[in-house]
């Protein structure tokens, strides 16, 4: 298995360090990380907000103003509310989700003046599986020294992220239904910022259940439509990096029905991004975010 983990160390991202990316290093237990005062929240949905989640934020945030955008797609909805921020700092905090107390502290805790944002570390997903999945894949992780969730595909989410103003100085999101956060990631990090992770679970995700194989093919096609993802570095980690990841699920969790969720997901995003290409090549120029709903056949 030792081989098999520094194999996939080869072309594993490394994301950087808090001590690398200018963050806050705690001297000792008695260590206050730096304040960054009040933040607005911004909270895209597709309804009115529950009157619990409201009640969470403003237990568990230093709220300036709470900004909210109903009914948009994805990435005009984020665009919509960057663009209302006052702040120095912002927070975006997705509607399905529960903050745990210590978050706000955690993520203020790596604030440096390199740092552009800190993503939060989910739990939950509606689907305990997936948690089984994620503990497995942070495992690959510590073997390799390397980020978390080292099955994302180098992906960046936003459910709860703390966010430096200035870093988003001037993006314009495109209208997308998926990867709108990574796009924000690779757009703070051309500023010249980093974009930091939380060292241990701080919200949950409240999800759905199963291992949503429509959403990894629609995400898959508008990542392919943005640029992020290609059909020959997917099926190149279908054929030979999900088989050890796989295994290491399977050995970690005795559960064959997780390792297939990872194997199924990998499945879907392949057959999304040649979906893509085959649409682009017959559109040339016509890469759109936005895709239609409706499902292929056999997923």
């Amino acid at each position: 298995m030792e081989a098999e983990l520094n194999y996939l160390s080869e072309t594993t991202p490394n994301y950087a360090s808090p001590a690398a990316s200018g963050g806050y290093q705690s001297e000792g237990p008695s260590a206050k990380p730096p304040s960054i005062g009040k933040v607005d929240v911004c909270v895209p949905s597709l309804e009115a907000l529950p009157e619990k989640l409201v009640r969470n934020i403003e237990e568990t945030i230093p709220v300036n103003r709470l900004l909210t955008v109903i009914g948009l797609p994805r990435g005009p909805a984020r665009q919509n509310l960057i663009d209302r921020v006052e702040t120095e700092f912002f927070v975006f905090v997705d509607s399905d989700v529960v903050i745990y107390p210590w978050w706000f502290e955690d993520a203020s805790s790596l604030v440096g003046p390199k740092v552009g944002a800190v993503e939060g570390r989910p739990v939950g997903y509606g689907d305990p599986r997936i948690n089984e999945l994620n503990a497995a894949m942070d495992g690959i992780g510590v073997r390799l020294g390397r980020g978390h969730f080292l099955d994302r595909v180098e992906r960046a989410f936003t459910g709860a992220t703390l966010i430096r103003t200035d870093a988003v100085k001037g993006i314009r999101i495109p209208n997308t239904i998926w990867y709108e956060d990574e796009y924000i990631r690779r757009h703070i990090e051309s500023r010249g910022y980093s974009w930091l992770r939380s060292r241990r679970p701080d919200y949950w995700h409240w999800g759905r259940k199963g291992a949503r194989l429509q959403e990894m093919y629609e995400s898959a096609v508008c990542a392919y439509n943005l640029g992020f993802m290609k059909p020959g570095t997917e099926i190149r980690r279908l054929l030979y990096k999900t088989p050890i990841k796989a295994l290491y699920v399977l050995r970690s969790t005795g559960d064959p029905s997780v390792a297939s969720i990872l194997v199924r997901r990998q499945i879907a995003r392949t057959r999304g991004l040649l979906h893509a290409k085959v649409q682009a090549d017959e559109a040339p120029g016509d890469r759109r975010g936005v895709l239609s709903r409706s499902r292929p056949k056999g997923m």
